[in-house]
């Protein structure tokens, strides 16, 4: 047990991916769990790096709390800063940057009546040396999907890097990189979670993190889609560091329209619809090879 009362023998779930890979319906299935909640995106990156250069023990609540509040989702994760403050310095000579985390995630829990918790921050894939030695009982959660249909979901975002499929084709291989080096590195703490597989069948999915996670299958999880709205109620507008709007409320809760509906395979090979025959050949110029590793290319 810890400073805040949490057994970090209990694994906590840490969904990464690359953007567009199924992330949201995975975060709403597990957090359709009576025990699980999984905030929206912490993306708590500045917590992560404050761990590689960390200042005094006296500054370091306010400072872990300084970089949680510096996140572009502080504003989605429904957590009083006056509350984490008290609760940090609450822990006297016990804090730490662990700590900090785990508070953090474990009052977003407590909100919603669960004792269990996770992240689903698709870019922290990058960060995972740094988040498992911070945190023993994180087990990733890679979710792979085919890279065209990355392509098809993300070209016209606002994130991303556009249009330019030999981009988005490189951008994919660097996440995934990421990602499978997590496999070699943490064998005992990842899993793989295929997009397809998860949009078919899911409940075998499901059934197979929980055995990881420690938990036992509900199967409320199959029924994401009637709280979908209830949760993404949380997602507000996005800002730039300087506060300049980065994206509306609407546009934000917009992207993930789908997780509104039952899980449905229809976007699986949307690429064939939204592709062109040439833009779907450079993407596959940059990472056939890749593709056909993970067999979706013959």
């Amino acid at each position: 047990m810890t400073g805040t009362g949490y057994d970090v023998t209990q694994p906590v779930p840490f969904i990464v991916c690359h953007p567009r890979s199924g992330s949201t319906l995975l975060r709403l299935m597990l957090d359709a769990h009576p025990d699980l909640a999984i905030p929206p995106e912490t993306m708590f990156h500045g917590v992560f790096e404050l761990s590689r250069s960390p200042p005094p023990a006296a500054e370091l609540p306010r400072a872990v709390l300084t970089a949680m509040m510096g996140s572009q989702r502080w504003n989605d994760m429904n957590v009083s800063a006056d509350v984490l403050l008290d609760a940090f310095t609450g822990m006297g000579d016990k804090f730490s940057i662990s700590e900090g985390l785990r508070t953090y995630y474990r009052l977003y829990a407590a909100q919603h009546g669960k004792a269990r918790f996770g992240d689903k921050t698709p870019g922290h894939i990058f960060l995972i040396p740094t988040i498992a030695a911070l945190l023993p009982e994180a087990v990733f959660l890679h979710m792979i999907r085919d890279g065209r249909d990355i392509a098809a979901s993300m070209r016209h975002l606002w994130f991303g890097p556009g249009g330019d499929m030999r981009k988005l084709a490189e951008s994919w291989l660097k996440f995934l990189a990421a990602g499978f080096d997590a496999a070699t590195n943490y064998p005992d703490r990842y899993l793989e979670v295929r997009y397809e597989d998860l949009a078919v069948n899911p409940e075998p999915v499901l059934r197979r993190i929980l055995a990881a996670i420690d938990l036992s299958f509900d199967p409320a999880m199959l029924r994401q889609h009637e709280r979908a709205a209830e949760r993404l109620s949380e997602l507000g507008e996005l800002r730039e560091a300087d506060g300049g709007l980065y994206a509306t409320r609407e546009a934000h809760q917009g992207i993930h329209r789908r997780a509104l509906e039952p899980t449905n395979p229809d976007q699986i090979g949307r690429f064939h619809r939204d592709l062109s025959a040439a833009e779907t050949a450079a993407f596959e110029d940059v990472a056939g090879s890749m593709l056909k590793k993970l067999g979706y290319l013959s």
